[in-house]
């Protein structure tokens, strides 16, 4: 998780006028493991108030706002507090206005269409916040009197190690003692490489040893050197080396500082993994995006087409009924393509209400048996309604519309999946709910795609939206509709042999 070294709740200031790009932006850093409290502002005044009242320790702001901009936003809040990091989230920016606002003091910027960098570029904001205060600290520490070294160097969170010209050690800190486990008495007046250095690497670094005694220059003098170390308990730990030069009557010896950086390995490898998580997603959302731009340009293609055609004078009766069914048919499609994207739109917005009122539960049912009949006779596959022996009708208390969208479009999965066989759905009764239920004996899905199965972003594999048409929405659409109306879904599958849905809604 790209967050896991962030380990306090921060406050962050957004400056957006465009709610639903403010709640993805929200979503993505919690998704990616971000504790946080939030404000929203919109105005340039609100914005003033907030950064007094509010104490934000990160501004994300819109670039252009109806009454604000993200320049005025950045101004601002160098002018309070120049230690507050300020991310510039815009739809789109020039080149020369990128550099003039990191010119005057953005800390980075982010193009919503790839919002996905969100994270990274909040990690990397606290980050430098974090570096720049302990920095500061260091400063400060530095220009104190040489009477307080002593406590400095008791106090220091890194270990401080000198050795002579004969590598045995003659200074061992406070913290040497707890990163390595030796205390001041083991170490004191041993041969350092034999006490600390892995046995493969000594006789480099004796080799090293000699030019140093008697020139006090080497390999990793004045340099930064990632090395393994050895405990007191024979464990191996990563650490950092700092290493100077000291001449004292005129011999010289070495001052090392050394960091413990084991825990940050860890971090730069859960990075990394993230980051090629990222890089995956990134190429999902493409895939995505060109099967937005697919399914809505196909059907409007057909349209378009078809209503020059139509308008020609020398056509038959024929022709022109075959025309206006084809502009039907592309209308449909586009209507039921533009309706998925609303309806996620609106389940990640949390703006969909729920109308619950008594209905009858078969009834619902049956009709979606007969309209989803002529599109499985189409492809040969048999679809059966399974519903309990129940004498008297089945009144449940739930959102109609909401229901008939879920089983539609697990159906529609179905059908779009499955190309011999059969299908079936219905439901089945359980102490407090009742289980839905849609099989088919399709394609199937693999394990490893299981987990992912409800993404919007993911079809069984993004080459599938070379091979079906659809948005790739509706089991995404289908989980959140699930999960409005109280219940949870569920699906078991194996590639190759059909995949079977599963959803439980409340039966008050």
């Amino acid at each position: 998780m790209p967050f896991s070294g962030i380990k306090n709740k921060v406050r962050i200031l957004f400056a957006e006028d465009v709610l639903i790009a403010h709640i993805m932006a929200k979503e993505i850093l919690r998704k990616e493991g971000l504790q946080f409290d939030s404000r929203l502002v919109e105005t340039k005044e609100a914005f003033k108030e907030a950064l007094l009242e509010f104490k934000p320790d990160l501004v994300i702001s819109d670039f252009m706002m109806p009454h604000f901009t993200g320049m005025e936003a950045l101004l601002l809040t160098i002018a309070l507090n120049p230690a507050i990091p300020v991310i510039i989230l815009t739809g789109s920016i020039s080149e020369e206005v990128a550099v003039e606002c990191m010119r005057l003091g953005a800390t980075n910027y982010v193009i919503k269409e790839n919002l996905i960098r969100l994270p990274f570029a909040v990690k990397e904001a606290l980050q430098k916040k974090i570096a720049l205060a302990e920095q500061q600290k260091a400063i400060l520490a530095l220009k104190e009197s040489e009477s307080r070294l002593k406590t400095m160097t008791n106090a220091a969170g890194d270990a401080i190690i000198m050795i002579d010209n004969n590598g045995l050690i003659s200074f061992w800190n406070p913290a040497a003692e707890k990163i390595l486990g030796f205390s001041k008495q083991e170490a004191l007046g041993k041969n350092l490489h034999e006490l600390i250095t892995p046995s493969e690497y000594r006789e480099a670094f004796y080799a090293n040893f000699e030019t140093f005694r008697h020139s006090g220059e080497g390999q990793a003098v004045g340099k930064v050197l990632e090395l393994e170390a050895i405990r007191k308990n024979g464990s191996r730990i990563y650490v950092s080396l700092n290493l100077s030069a000291v001449k004292i009557e005129e011999l010289w010896h070495a001052v090392g500082i050394v960091s413990d950086i084991t825990e940050r390995k860890k971090v730069a490898e859960e990075l990394m993994a993230a980051k090629i998580r990222a890089e995956a997603s990134d190429r999902l959302k493409t895939a995505f995006l060109n099967n937005i731009s697919h399914e809505v340009r196909t059907p409007l293609n057909g349209i378009l087409g078809f209503s020059n055609l139509i308008s020609q004078s020398d056509l038959s009766d024929q022709e022109k009924k075959q025309y206006a069914s084809l502009i039907k048919m592309s209308s449909t499609r586009l209507l039921r393509t533009m309706t998925s994207y609303m309806d996620i739109s609106m389940i990640v917005s949390g703006t969909m209400q729920i109308q619950n009122k008594p209905f009858d539960l078969p009834d619902l049912l049956h009709t979606l048996l007969d309209l989803f009949k002529p599109v499985c006779h189409e492809k040969g596959l048999e679809l059966f309604l399974i519903l309990p022996d129940m004498k008297s009708p089945v009144i449940l208390n739930s959102d109609a519309d909401i229901l008939s969208k879920i089983v539609s479009h697990l159906l529609e999965n179905a059908v779009k999946f499955t190309h011999m066989g059969e299908i079936s759905f219905g439901y089945v009764t359980k102490t407090s709910s009742l289980e839905f239920f849609v099989k088919d004996t399709g394609i199937g899905i693999s394990k490893d795609i299981q987990p992912l199965i409800f993404d919007p972003f993911l079809q069984v594999e993004t080459s599938l939206s070379r091979d079906y048409d659809g948005s790739g929405l509706g089991l995404s659409i289908a989980h959140g509709l699930v999960e409005l109306l109280g219940g949870k879904i569920r699906l078991e599958s194996k590639q190759g042999t059909g995949t079977e849905f599963y959803f439980t809604l409340p039966n008050d």
